[in-house]
């Protein structure tokens, strides 16, 4: 099998093995996907779907592609769900205000206790000259507040990438920060080198920091990017562990406010579902017999309409044609078929070859052409009919090369007089002048005689192949 076989199997496999996840990562019966998003419990699109209304994902249709939204009184958007990591992906809102004068706008997102903003993915980002943002939340029950400062004592000194206080601020999210919301401020009557007032613009939001790389042109342009943040999450409520099923592992929060369950090692699943949590290696072995199997059929079907246009390529239907217009004749021939030949040969065995022992060619003819028929006359038919058959068009003879190796054969049986012994010159005279069969467009005509397909002689025919 070579290497673009098996890159198709394990591409096979790892379609199927995705396929049949995503179906059983979500609750019996309910929808696994809003859109392209993979939606697994105990979130769900429904009440009966998802754990409880906490985990509820509503999925509006009425956009394209469907769009994913944390709750059904909430407009926030979830690009993705991870039971793995136990992280909630949606967008980051921007604070933005663009002129001193202006007011800023203030996302709050209030989410339930289960819900975290994930201090080792985030950051609290503000961009602009002689700006600053605020954070607020809440820690427990503690309230929490703080800020960042972007100063720029000239433009230039602006670099892309870096977020260290000129033109761009970061500072980290504690632990446990839940029901945050920020604002964007402005210094007012503070001149900036090259930049006008009415293009002095600052924006704040809390980003995943993988996914965020500041650009300069960020404080001149109309930011309207939306940037994901990531939470974190964990079941909390009822009793420890309650919701880890067959074949899994329970892990309780730094805080101790909640737990995750997660597939012991060696088995891949949901861990929140009933017999979910399954042995990757037999699953695995399943899968590749079964994409082995689907292989093999594609292999068979693409060969046989190989051989088909190989068939039609090299004149098969012509000479078809011509041997059913001899079918009254004593002089009939036979295609034989791929399998009859491999019969015939003992699968093309080098015992079979002719001069080295007996075949059983004779055992697949019709009596009546082994009858009226010369050994080695079949016999050259057959070799000829297994050159015929090669896979490769340079080791196949046309179809005019065929036509004269076949009247060559009819030649020497209706002279059954010539044989080894004859003078050579008087035996190439005699089948001259029986092979003038082939007249040119001038009216003269071009002879030729019976030479092996070994070793042909170039003859002019009218058409090709």
């Amino acid at each position: 099998m070579g290497f673009r076989g098996v890159a198709f199997q394990l591409m096979l496999a790892e379609m199927v093995l995705t396929a049949t996840l995503v179906s059983s990562l979500s609750k019996p019966g309910c929808d696994a996907l809003c859109g392209d998003l993979e939606i697994p419990y105990p979130f769900g699109t429904s009440l009966n779907c998802s754990l409880n209304k906490d985990f509820l994902i509503a999925c509006n249709h009425s956009s394209t592609p469907p769009k994913a939204l944390y709750r059904n009184e909430s407009d926030i958007p979830v690009t993705k769900v991870d039971i793995t990591t136990g992280q909630l992906h949606i967008s980051s809102f921007i604070s933005r205000r663009c002129h001193p004068s202006t007011k800023a706008n203030s996302p709050w997102y209030n989410l339930p206790d289960f819900l975290t903003v994930s201090n080792t993915e985030n950051k609290f980002t503000v961009i602009g000259c002689n700006s600053y943002a605020y954070i607020r939340g809440q820690i427990d029950d503690r309230n929490y507040k703080t800020g960042c400062i972007s100063l720029c004592e000239n433009i230039s000194y602006v670099d892309e990438g870096s977020c260290t206080g000129t033109g761009c601020c970061q500072i980290d999210i504690p632990k446990g920060l839940k029901r945050i919301n920020y604002t964007a401020y402005s210094f007012n009557n503070v001149s900036q080198t090259n930049i006008p007032d009415i293009r002095r613009c600052t924006y704040a939001f809390v980003a995943e920091q993988s996914k965020f790389k500041f650009k300069p042109s960020y404080i001149f342009d109309n930011l309207t990017e939306n940037f994901p943040m990531v939470l974190d999450w964990a079941i909390t409520g009822n009793a420890k562990c309650e919701e880890c099923k067959e074949n899994t592992e329970c892990e309780t929060t730094e805080d101790s406010s909640g737990y995750r369950c997660k597939c012991k090692t060696g088995y891949e699943g949901n861990p929140y579902l009933s017999n979910s949590c399954q042995g990757v290696g037999i699953f695995f072995v399943v899968l590749l017999v079964s994409s082995t199997w689907l292989y093999l059929v594609l292999k068979k079907r693409k060969l046989i309409k190989l051989k088909e246009k190989f068939f039609q390529q090299n004149g098969g239907f012509l000479l078809q044609q011509q041997l059913s217009k001899r079918s009254g004749s004593s002089e009939t021939a036979k295609i034989f078929t791929a399998e009859e030949l491999k019969k015939a040969t003992n699968n093309y065995d080098e015992s079979r070859i002719i001069g080295r022992g007996e075949g059983c060619l004779f055992e697949i003819l019709e009596n009546y052409i082994v009858y009226d028929g010369n050994e080695e006359q079949l016999k050259e038919v057959a070799e000829l009919a297994k050159i015929c058959l090669k896979v490769k068009g340079e080791e196949r003879p046309t179809m005019r090369e065929v036509a004269m190796e076949l009247d060559g054969l009819r030649m020497m049986h209706k002279h059954s007089w010539v044989n080894a012994e004859s003078n050579p010159e008087e035996t190439e005279h005699l089948l001259r002048d029986t092979s003038d069969v082939y007249k040119c467009a001038d009216g003269s005509s071009t002879s030729a005689g019976y030479d092996s397909i070994k070793d042909h002689a170039l003859v002019v025919f009218d058409d090709g192949r």
